[in-house]
C-alpha cells in the first residue's frame, strides 16, 4: 500500500487519526525531511562559526597590536626587520591560542550535532517509538538515554564510523602548522622582497580576516564544519545500526552540493546500515535517514520479544546513566554537607548554582539598570528546584550579544517566569508610551514617555534544558518555528523577545520626542513580504510561497496567509540573528532588513 506525502506533523497524525493508516508507512516530503534533519545541523554549524568568527576577529586586533606603528615608529630599515622578526614571533603564539579556542568550538559543535543528530533520529520514528512505549514517562526516559549516550559516546563513535584513529588535536595541529606556514610565508617573502611592514601587516591581516577567502579563517572554518558534520553522520548510522529494526539508510544529497562527486552517485541510494559511507569529502552537508520498516513485521517482532535485548539494554543505560542518584549536597550558607536523592536536573549541584550565579553577573553587568535585577534563579545558599545552569549561560551569551549590537533597546526588568505555555512573553509600551508592569508580575511601575521593554521567559520549560530543547524540536520539525530554533532554544527564544522589545524601541506618535514616525505597520510589513516575493520571480503563488518562507507562528492562524505583524518580525529577527542570511528565506531576510533598518535610522 503506497504512503502519502505531508510536510506537517500536525497533517500527518490527523490523517493516521481519521483514516487508520499504519503510521510508520505515512512518509515525509523530502523537503520536511531535509528540514528535520539539516536544522539543528546548521544551528550547530552556526554557533562554531560565529565563535570562530570572535576568535578570528580576536586574532586580527593581535596582528594589528604586533605591527603597531608605535613599534616601528623611528626605526632603521635594518632595525624594523629585526622587529618585524619579533611580530612574526608574537603571531604565532596568538594563532596557537586561536587554534586552541578552535578545538574547544568543534568539540562543542560535534557534541551538540550528536545529540542533534539522535533527536532527528527519534522523530523520524516517533511513531515506532510510541508503538513500543505507550507511556509516556517511558518514552521520555528512552529519549533521555539515548541523547545522553550520543553526546558521551560522541569521539568513541565517530572513530568506529569513519574507520580512522586520527584525533581531532591532530586535525587541528595540522590546521595550525599549515596556517603558521601561511603566514611565514607572507613575513619571509615581504622580507625579502623588500616591503615595509605596513604592508606586511595588511597581507597577514588578510588571511586571518573572517570574510576574506582562503587563508586561516578557511582552513579553521573547513575544519570545524567538517568535523561537526561528520559527527552528525556518523551518529546517525550508530543509531541505525543499533536498532534491531533498522536494516538500510538511504543516502540524501545535501545542500551546497555544485560540483558532481559521490555524493551525486549516491543520491537516494539505499545501503545496508552496517555499509554506510563515511562522508566523502570535506564541507559535505549529505546525511542518511533510516528507512522505516513494514508496520505488519515490525509490530510482530515486537510482540515476539525480538527487539527487547536492545530496548532492555536503552533502559539500563538510562538507569545508569540519567536516573536519581545519591551525591553528596553542600549547603553555601551552613558548609553542612548532606546527601540528596533526586534526579538531578531538580535538586542542583553547587557546581550548578555557582555557573548559575556567574551566568547573572554576565546579565547583571550589561544591564545594571534593571529594576530589582535579573530574577527567577536560585543561587547558592537555596536548596530544590531551580534553573538548568545550561538555560541561564545561554541565555548570558544571548543577552550579551543583543546589547551589544543594538544598545539603544532599553530593557526595564528580565529574568524567568510565568509565562503559561509560552516560551517567552514581552511586556512593551502601551499607546501613550508609558511601560506598566503588571501586579501578576511585581509592583506597578508607569514609566511616561519610555521605550522600555520588560521579557519574561518561561521558567518551568527552563529548568530542564532537554526539556525545552525537545519542544522546541517538535515546533521546529513542524515548521510552527523557525529553522534551527531547537539547537539553542532559550538564545532563539530571547532573540524573537528581544526582536519583540525591538520594536517597541521605534517608539510611536505619542511619544513627545518621536521623530517622523519610525513605528512599523502591518501595510509596511506585508509589502516587504510581497515585494520579496517578486523579487524571487517565480512561478509559485504568492499564498503558497509566503507559507513556505515564513514560520507557522507568523501567521493569525495557523494554515492562514494572513501576517500577524509583530510576530512575523520577531520570528525573522531571530533566524537572521542566529543563522544571518544564508541561512534564511527571502521573506525573513525581508522582515529582518525591514525592522533593523527603522532601528538604525532612529538611533543611528
Amino acid at each position: 500500500m503506497s504512503a502519502p506525502f505531508f510536510d506537517d506533523e500536525e497533517e500527518w497524525d490527523e490523517f493516521h487519526e481519521l483514516e487508520g493508516f499504519p503510521r510508520p508507512l505515512v512518509k515525509m516530503s523530502k523537503r520536511a525531511r531535509r528540514a528535520r534533519w539539516l536544522g539543528g545541523l546548521l544551528a550547530a554549524n552556526a554557533v562554531f562559526e560565529k565563535s570562530l568568527k570572535g576568535a578570528l576577529n580576536k586574532t586580527s586586533g593581535a596582528v594589528a597590536e604586533a605591527f603597531s606603528p608605535k613599534r616601528f615608529e623611528g626605526l632603521s630599515p635594518e632595525a624594523e626587520k629585526a622587529q618585524i622578526v619579533l611580530a612574526q614571533n608574537d603571531i604565532r603564539q596568538d594563532l596557537e591560542k586561536l587554534f586552541q579556542s578552535t578545538q574547544g568550538f568543534v568539540d562543542t559543535g560535534k557534541r551538540r550535532a550528536a545529540g542533534e543528530s539522535a533527536n532527528a533520529s527519534m522523530s523520524e520514528q516517533r511513531h515506532l517509538i510510541e508503538r513500543i512505549f505507550p507511556n509516556q514517562n517511558d518514552r521520555n526516559r528512552y529519549r533521555e538515554s539515548l541523547l545522553a549516550t550520543a553526546i558521551r559516546n560522541q569521539e568513541s563513535r565517530e572513530t568506529r564510523i569513519r574507520d580512522t584513529k586520527i584525533p581531532l588535536s591532530q586535525q587541528v595541529w595540522k590546521t595550525q602548522a599549515l596556517s603558521r606556514g601561511l603566514v611565514d610565508k607572507v613575513i619571509n617573502d615581504g622580507l625579502a622582497s623588500g616591503k615595509g611592514y605596513r604592508q606586511i601587516a595588511k597581507e597577514v591581516r588578510h588571511l586571518v580576516n573572517p570574510g576574506a577567502p582562503g587563508g586561516i579563517s578557511y582552513a579553521a572554518l573547513r575544519l570545524g564544519r567538517t568535523e561537526i558534520n561528520n559527527a552528525f553522520h556518523a551518529q546517525s548510522i550508530a543509531d541505525a545500526r543499533n536498532q534491531p529494526w533498522i536494516d538500510h539508510m538511504r543516502w540524501n544529497l545535501g545542500m551546497r552540493h555544485h560540483v558532481p562527486d559521490e555524493c551525486d552517485e549516491w543520491e537516494d541510494r539505499l545501503f545496508r546500515a552496517d555499509e554506510v559511507p563515511p562522508l566523502p569529502h570535506p564541507n559535505c552537508w549529505c546525511y542518511t535517514t533510516p528507512e522505516m520498516p513494514d508496520w505488519e513485521t515490525f509490530s510482530q517482532n515486537l510482540t515476539m520479544g525480538v527487539y527487547d535485548p536492545y530496548i532492555n539494554q536503552v533502559m539500563a543505560d538510562w538507569d545508569k546513566n540519567v536516573a536519581a542518584r545519591a551525591y553528596v549536597f553542600r549547603d553555601f550558607d551552613t558548609g553542612k554537607e548532606y546527601a540528596v536523592e533526586g534526579p538531578e536536573w531538580r535538586v542542583r549541584s553547587p557546581e550548578d548554582y555557582a555557573r548559575n550565579k556567574a551566568a547573572l553577573e554576565r546579565i547583571n553587568a550589561v544591564y545594571p539598570e534593571l529594576h530589582g535585577g535579573f530574577y527567577g534563579v536560585s543561587i547558592p545558599g537555596q536548596r530544590g528546584t531551580t534553573i538548568d545552569p545550561r538555560s541561564t549561560e545561554e541565555l548570558a551569551e544571548a543577552v550579551e550579544t543583543m546589547a551589544k549590537k543594538y544598545p539603544d533597546v532599553k530593557l526595564l526588568r528580565l529574568g524567568f517566569g510565568d509565562t503559561g505555555k509560552d516560551y517567552g512573553i514581552t511586556f512593551c509600551s502601551d499607546p501613550n508610551g508609558s511601560v506598566t508592569v503588571p501586579t501578576k508580575w511585581g509592583t506597578e511601575l508607569p514609566i511616561p514617555n519610555s521605550y522600555y521593554s520588560r521579557i519574561v521567559l518561561n521558567q518551568d520549560m527552563a529548568k530542564e534544558y532537554s526539556g525545552w530543547w525537545e519542544k522546541a524540536k517538535s515546533d521546529e520539525m513542524s515548521r510552527f518555528h523557525t529553522v534551527g530554533a531547537a539547537s539553542q532554544p532559550i538564545l532563539s527564544t530571547y532573540y524573537h523577545e528581544f526582536g519583540h522589545a525591538m520594536v517597541n524601541a521605534l517608539g510611536n506618535k505619542g511619544l513627545p520626542d518621536a521623530k517622523p514616525p519610525d513605528m512599523i505597520t502591518g501595510v509596511q510589513v506585508n509589502r516587504a513580504v510581497k515585494d520579496a516575493w517578486k523579487a524571487q520571480k517565480t512561478s509559485v503563488p504568492y499564498k503558497e510561497w509566503i507559507r513556505n518562507n515564513l514560520s507557522g507562528y507568523s501567521f493569525q492562524k495557523r494554515g492562514s496567509h494572513l501576517l500577524d505583524k509583530d510576530e512575523a518580525l520577531a520570528e525573522a529577527f531571530d533566524v537572521v540573528e542566529r543563522l544571518g542570511k544564508e541561512g534564511a528565506t527571502p521573506a525573513e531576510w525581508a522582515l529582518h532588513k525591514l525592522l533593523t533598518d527603522r532601528y538604525k535610522a532612529r538611533y543611528g
